[in-house]
């Protein structure tokens, strides 16, 4: 039988990146116990990619939102995937180079993430304790306005943080996904929509930064398959990521989930 290798786990808190850009110490953890610190990603932030994305599931259908800034280019991204028609509308604003100024928190503890423009808005708030997400986007799907407010609470006390190298000096990848949280609210596109009220919605955080991959570099492409449910006992969370997989490519950071 096929030995699995056992993977490192950072138990302590510690910068994740050194002097010099790198990660000090590869590996995993339970807890967001590497600290994050912009000035230390070498080349500025034209290097810099982050992104906080959040996957809200209820009865029958999924709202997705997305604030990010790869530096060149911004974007605002909203999706509402209808389980019951097999249908899905997504709608993604973007802006030129932003270079940082989103704004986005260096850690999930707390922070705010907003971006609005022309017919859009997106508010990720969070006081530490829960966390508020708002949507608005006019002509979502042909005249009609999307509105959304969800709060997600009940946030468990361990997530999953990664901190993968790249075979480049200062290339690296850091990760946390926080699954399960509960969500109450309404998404209203027409008629209303509920989120939660008795407890039947669940929601997924996603939280990544890295360093901006010119032509020529590592290319990352991550497969996830992330599953959330409700038993008699309470809550229930599985969380399956085999891994990530790296190849030489000519493009972009491409994250893809199957649900």
């Amino acid at each position: 039988m096929r030995r699995v290798p056992v993977q490192h786990e950072i138990t302590k808190p510690i910068p994740l990146l050194d002097d010099r850009g790198n990660l000090t110490e590869p590996g995993w953890a339970r807890r967001p116990l590497p600290v994050y610190d912009r000035s230390r990603v070498k080349g500025g932030p034209a290097r810099r990619k982050e992104w906080d994305y959040y996957l809200v599931m209820g009865d029958g259908f999924a709202l997705a939102l997305t604030i990010a800034d790869s530096s060149c280019l911004g974007v605002a991204s909203i999706s509402l995937l209808d389980f019951q028609e097999g249908g899905q509308v997504t709608r993604s604003p973007v802006r030129l180079l932003p270079m940082g100024a989103t704004g986005l928190p260096g850690t999930s503890q707390r922070g705010n993430a907003a971006v609005s423009g022309r017919g859009y808005a997106l508010l990720f708030h969070n006081d530490g304790q829960n966390r508020t997400l708002t949507a608005h986007m006019e002509r979502f799907r042909e005249d009609q306005t999307l509105d959304a407010h969800v709060i997600l609470t009940e946030a468990p006390p361990e997530s999953m943080v990664i901190c993968t190298p790249f075979g480049k000096p200062g290339h690296f990848h850091y990760n946390q996904k926080i699954n399960g949280l509960r969500a109450q609210g309404t998404v209203r596109l027409g008629a209303p929509r509920a989120a939660g009220g008795a407890g039947a919605a669940l929601g997924a955080g996603d939280r990544l930064r890295h360093p901006g991959l010119g032509p020529g570099g590592v290319d990352l492409a991550q497969y996830l398959v992330l599953g959330l449910g409700l038993g008699p006992a309470g809550r229930r969370a599985l969380w399956l990521q085999p891994g990530l997989r790296l190849r030489r490519h000519l493009g972009s950071h491409g994250e893809r989930g199957l649900l």
